[in-house]
């Protein structure tokens, strides 16, 4: 896969410069298909992220669902910008990465919401410069974890991403049993975090809390080679005047039976939580 530099980038936002009357949003889209044509190629982006596009086989229809390409309704036009940027971002930062073609072919090959959710927590961990290294899939548990972090002189974390689907009920039976497959991919001799993606409906619901913290109690207490897990799920909020916000919150619940005076974890723990409850919070405002 041929790298982009950042004068690869400026070329292109010049590019849309030129353009008469087009706003930034336009650029930064249109910025955002460009790297996606590049990464996936221009068949791919065509089929799934091109509004006008017509021939669309069977993993592209998976894709334009994902990415909400043909909807009208104003909230998923906004996810829709939202996640070809966000995809494209996640791709540019991590083009160097080891690994990070194999994930291209899942993306190609249809494999979309699984590698999205992978590709934004091994970023989540990239951009507080944790070196990350995806693994190759090989289908074999307690060595199928999809990558690994690597901290301080000696310290190595294996990690697992689970995604559940947007239309998944919400249920402590669907969270402990997601858990528990998450931990049975990691080795049985290394520690371990698990980062789980939960839909956007799960956190309009009142009980969604209670049921996560006990699900999350369940595997702590029969597990202490799992270190933390790490929740991410999106918040849409649209305004009366046009436009609106994705906002994207992280939480991190640490395995609190873990003992160990490794001061490399002990410092990993510390980057990755904050002095207002472990969350970090992004958000991108689209008109």
């Amino acid at each position: 896969m041929q790298k982009l530099e950042h004068i690869h980038i400026e070329r292109i936002v010049a590019h849309y410069s030129a353009i008469p009357d087009i706003d930034s949003e336009a650029k930064l889209y249109g910025l955002a298909t460009v790297l996606l044509r590049h990464y996936l190629g221009n068949e791919w982006a065509s089929e799934n992220v091109n509004i006008e596009h017509e021939e669309v086989h069977k993993r592209g229809r998976t894709g334009r669902s994902f990415f909400r390409t043909d909807s009208e309704e104003a909230e998923e036009s906004l996810r829709h910008q939202e996640r070809i940027v966000r995809l494209s971002e996640l791709l540019y930062n991590l083009q160097n990465v080891d690994g990070i073609e194999e994930r291209l072919v899942s993306l190609q090959s249809g494999m979309l919401e699984a590698t999205y959710a992978e590709l934004e927590f091994a970023g989540h961990f990239h951009s507080r410069n944790v070196r990350v290294k995806f693994r190759e899939r090989s289908g074999t548990k307690s060595q199928d974890y999809d990558f690994t972090a690597t901290f301080g002189a000696n310290l190595e974390v294996c990690c697992e991403v689970k995604c559940k689907l947007e239309e998944t009920d919400l249920g402590k039976n669907t969270i402990i049993n997601t858990l528990i497959d998450a931990r049975k991919q990691l080795p049985e001799n290394a520690l371990g975090i698990i980062g789980v993606k939960i839909p956007e409906a799960w956190v309009r619901i009142n009980e969604s809390g209670p049921i996560l913290v006990s699900a999350l109690n369940d595997l702590f207490r029969n597990s202490n080679r799992v270190i933390g897990v790490v929740v991410r799920w999106e918040e849409t909020q649209l305004m009366p005047e046009g436009g609106g916000w994705i906002v994207y919150k992280f939480r991190v619940h640490w395995n609190q039976n873990m003992q160990s005076a490794d001061p490399d974890l002990l410092q990993f723990i510390e980057v990755f939580s904050n002095k207002v409850n472990n969350r970090w919070i992004s958000l991108r405002g689209f008109v």
